[in-house]
């Protein structure tokens, strides 16, 4: 009987030198594409160590800027003079902050005035904090603004001057909170000043500080002087309404002090708050500017203060005997400081603060940011 016999199938496997061969192939491709993650990985992980150590620095900066510096000063650990030392956590990761203070004179201290490495403590100061958009409101009027609209209330060709004559304005300043955000505007309103109060122009209203949880810390409004008027007759006034009685610093600042019409300028400031029981001892609007305290007859800023609901309830006649409320001075009441003219007794600090990644023995060498920034307090 014959039997067939099969032939099994091709049974032949990688040999040793293919199998090399493969793993060399893999190596060149798999070794640059894992060096590349490795890399991609340390990077993100700098970028995050970078982004937590500036969140660290610039909210220390911001208590320097917001709170009394010797608070702040006492919270750290002095490790030389002028040098001190923080640990901040982050998302669970220690940063240590190490801050240099230059605090090396107050601007009463006259006996190192010559040392040009302090200069920016030897003169008068304006008591201007540094302006954050996130925390401050801004405006800024535009030079032609006055005659673009005089213009419309005065027809035919007509000079820059005679435009402008007994042109008045009105600019309100509103502070409120409207569903849990707080915004801030400001409107300009022109008129003849000749008791047609039907002929007037109104500015748009612009918004220069809203959409936020937080109140504004500072109102800035760098204006255009009206220099159409005289010593007894005032063409200019800021109407500022606080119904929401929000605690603001407002500082009126105003362009152009050198012209030749500076020393007949007199403007009015009406403070509007709304009717309380501790406006004596709890100051809620508080009004800073370039210019003194004036009167008619007298430069500078009239300042006058009410309470009440509502603005149309009170006449310009009742405004103009508000120069005193309950028999306070309307400048207390609004707690004014003049920033041209009063000596500042307040220190400029130079602030160096530095972000190491750390602390104590395992603190890293090398920052990871560095921020310097002035600071001037009262």
């Amino acid at each position: 009987m014959r039997h067939k016999i099969c032939k099994k199938g091709n049974q032949s496997g990688f040999t040793l030198l293919e199998l090399l061969i493969a793993v060399a192939i893999l190596a060149v491709i798999v070794v640059p594409i894992l060096t590349a993650f490795l890399i991609s990985v340390e990077t993100n992980a700098k970028a995050k160590d970078k982004q937590r150590a500036s969140v660290a620095a610039s909210n220390l900066v911001e208590d320097f800027k917001g709170r009394d510096t010797e608070q702040v000063i006492n919270a750290m650990t002095k490790k030389a003079d002028g040098l001190y030392e923080k640990v901040e956590i982050i998302d669970g990761q220690a940063y240590t902050l190490l801050t240099t203070i230059d605090e090396t004179q107050s601007t009463s201290d006259v006996t190192a005035l010559d040392d040009e490495s302090t200069d920016y403590n030897a003169s008068e100061l304006s008591k201007l904090y540094s302006v954050d958009k996130t925390l401050d409101g801004i405006y800024v009027q535009k030079k032609e603004q006055d005659v673009m609209f005089a213009k419309k209330l005065k027809k035919g060709m007509l000079s820059k001057e005679e435009l402008l004559e007994d042109i008045r304005r009105d600019t309100v300043i509103s502070i409120e909170k409207e569903n849990g955000e707080y915004q801030a505007s400001v409107q300009s309103t022109y008129d003849l000043g000749n008791g047609n109060s039907q002929k007037q122009e109104k500015t748009d209203k612009q918004m220069i500080y809203s959409g936020k949880s937080q109140p504004p810390r500072n109102l800035y409004l760098f204006y255009q002087p009206m220099y159409n008027g005289s010593l007894r007759t005032i063409n200019e006034t800021f109407t500022i309404e606080q119904m929401e009685l929000i605690p603001v610093n407002i500082y009126l600042i105003c362009q152009n002090t050198g012209d030749e019409k500076a020393g007949n300028y007199v403007a009015q400031v009406r403070c509007l708050e709304k009717t309380r029981s501790d406006w004596a001892t709890n100051t809620v609007t508080h009004i800073r500017s370039n210019l003194p305290q004036g009167q008619l007859g007298r430069r500078g800023l009239f300042l006058t203060y009410r309470m009440g609901d509502s603005l149309s309830d009170i006449s310009d006649a009742m405004w103009n005997g508000s120069d005193r409320y309950e028999n306070v001075p309307a400048a207390n009441v609004i707690d004014f400081k003049d920033l041209a003219n009063e000596r500042d007794s307040a220190w400029v600090y130079k602030v160096k603060v530095q972000a190491y990644k750390g602390q104590g023995d395992s603190r890293e060498n090398e920052s990871l940011v560095t921020y310097e920034t002035t600071i001037t307090k009262e």
